[in-house]
């Protein structure tokens, strides 16, 4: 999948989303049909946002996502962002 299709699919979540070389590089990684681990600091992260819609555009299906976070807060906020995209979460 090229650059482009990736920042064209974060787009369809958030117009004012911009991805960085790292996220890229990580969607790329993972388009490559390889098991990956990502480990992103702060601002780095939202990866697990995105695949759902990158992976239905590639046409992967039933793949699976873990994301762990320190911070709960921001588990609920994006649990509830993802439900809002019908994308299944808990």
């Amino acid at each position: 999948m090229a650059e482009e299709d990736v920042i064209d699919c974060a787009k369809t979540f958030d117009q004012s989303l911009v991805l960085n070389s790292k996220q890229i590089e990580r969607f790329n990684h993972i388009l490559s049909d390889r098991d990956t681990i990502v480990n992103l600091p702060v601002g780095h992260g939202k990866i697990y946002q995105l695949l759902p819609g990158i992976m239905k555009k590639k046409g992967l299906r039933k793949n699976v996502v873990l994301v762990v976070s320190p911070l709960n807060i921001i588990q609920e906020e994006q649990l509830k962002f993802l439900e809002s995209h019908n994308v299944s979460a808990s």
